[in-house]
């Protein structure tokens, strides 16, 4: 017979199996399929709205407008 807490504790060591399973699946095929410099780009790309919005702000815009100006200098 389980104990109760038994239960949550398997429960977790299941996710956190699922959880490394998907990043090395994920990490393979990140590996396998795009090429190093692309994915450099990449994460270049997802940076850039950070940029922007550091930009806002240090012109004295409150956080609200900064994310409104952010994304519209993002897709200009």
């Amino acid at each position: 017979m389980s104990h109760p807490g038994n239960d949550s504790l398997n429960e977790l060591r299941f996710d956190e199996l699922m959880d490394e399973m998907y990043d090395e699946v994920i990490d393979s095929t990140m590996e396998d399929t795009i090429p190093d410099h692309i994915v450099e780009q990449l994460r270049e790309l997802t940076e850039i709205p950070l940029y922007l919005y550091k930009e806002c702000r240090e012109e004295g815009m409150d956080q609200k407008t900064a994310v409104k100006e952010t994304f519209k200098r993002f897709y200009e």
